[in-house]
């Protein structure tokens, strides 16, 4: 992440970030630096977890996982053209 160039595109697709507030083995505040680049990001500091999230949180992680790939349909029906728009702001992908 120290090594990301300046120039590098924003990334207009729904991201999910989960880290873990005790996670000793990679740390947990580098996610936020990246929130700049993911205008659509979710970005979550989950508590009483560290590096193995899916084991120390399964049900948030399962949320966090299901609401992700809801949006993640969401914008492929939009950049296909066949949804409205469902959020304000969002332009049709060029072809």
């Amino acid at each position: 992440m120290r090594d990301r160039p300046e120039s590098a595109a924003r990334y207009p697709h729904p991201v999910l970030v989960l880290v873990g507030r005790q996670d000793a083995t990679a740390g947990y505040a580098d996610g936020w630096a990246l929130a700049r680049d993911y205008p659509r990001g979710t970005f979550a500091v989950l508590n009483r977890a560290g590096h193995a999230l899916l084991h120390e949180q399964p049900a948030l992680v399962q949320a966090f996982l299901a609401e992700w790939i809801e949006r993640v349909r969401e914008d492929e029906a939009v950049v296909q053209g066949v949804a409205r728009f469902p959020w304000p702001g969002r332009r049709r992908a060029p072809r």
